[in-house]
Formats: structure tokens, C-alpha cells, sequence
């Protein structure tokens, strides 16, 4: 989640619960308890990620069983949605040399076409959308290349704790 993200949700939040003409003890009150249901909101998902293992919906491809065991239920969904895109992508060498390849990556929507370059050596991508980078989660066409270079299991490296 970024900066901006994390402030517009806060933000958010603030707005559900606060009008602009409480006195200072209601906004003390108000704000406790926005919190706790915050709290309690994030005790319940977190023993959810713990405790239940959410439903792969691609069981036969090694990278969603590696990232189920990892990531919690929210990041995994996201994952997951990830996983399912690439499927559908188009992956085309563009360039390559001894140690690295790069690739035109390019789902059914032609406007979202990425380049990739991926490190033969050590598996390591570099993708142009940045997801990894930005918010933990390998990007579709990373997973693409992947797929397409036999790598089936989810690179250690691409697994944020």
C-alpha cells in the first residue's frame, strides 16, 4: 500500500465516522471508537490468515500453492487475480543475450503492454509497471516470463514478509 493510498483510506475512514460540528469530547468518543472496530476488524483478518487457508482457484500451477503458504488471505486474493491475468497474456522475445532476456508482454487490452527483463542466472525480473516494487506482489507479466522461461515455483525473492 502507498503513502498516498494508506492516507486516502485513513481518510475514509475519518469521514465515515466524524461530522464536522462535534465537540471535542464526541470526537474523543467517536474517534475510540473507530479504532477499536479498526482493531477488531484487523484481529479477525489476521486470524483468518492464520488460521484458514484460502480456496485456490488454480490448484495445478506450483506458483499460487507456493504464495498461498506465504501471503495473508487479502495479499493472496490479489496475487491470485495477478496469476489468473497472465494466462491470457502474450509474452514475445524482443531482445536477448547471454545472461538476461527481454520480453513484450501483452494482455488482450494491447494499451497494457509491459516490458520485462528477466536475469537467466538468477531469475531476477525487472518489469516496467513497477507492481513489485510499488506494492509487493509480482506483477502478471513477470509471472509471465516465468511461465514461459519452465519456472514454475514462485522465486523466493518475490515473496515480501
Amino acid at each position: 500500500m502507498t503513502t498516498t493510498q494508506r492516507s486516502e483510506s485513513i481518510n475514509n475512514q475519518f469521514k465515515r465516522h466524524f461530522g464536522r460540528k462535534l465537540t471535542f469530547l464526541k470526537f474523543i468518543e467517536e474517534f475510540e471508537l473507530a479504532v477499536n472496530k479498526f482493531r477488531e476488524k484487523e484481529l479477525y483478518e489476521d486470524h483468518k490468515s492464520k488460521n484458514f487457508t484460502p480456496n485456490v482457484r488454480v490448484p495445478s500451477m506450483p506458483m499460487p500453492m507456493d504464495a498461498v503458504k506465504e501471503y495473508t488471505r487479502t495479499i493472496y486474493a490479489d496475487f491470485e487475480e495477478e496469476c489468473l491475468s497472465q494466462i491470457s497474456c502474450i509474452c514475445e522475445l524482443v531482445t536477448s543475450n547471454e545472461d538476461s532476456h527481454f520480453y513484450r508482454v501483452s494482455p488482450p487490452e494491447e494499451f497494457k503492454v509491459a516490458y520485462v527483463t528477466y536475469n537467466v542466472s538468477d531469475y531476477s525480473l525487472e518489469c516496467f509497471c513497477r507492481k513489485f516494487e510499488t506494492f509487493g506482489i509480482l506483477c502478471m507479466h513477470g509471472m509471465k516470463v516465468l511461465t514461459h522461461n519452465k519456472v514454475l515455483m514462485l522465486p523466493s525473492r518475490y515473496i515480501q514478509k
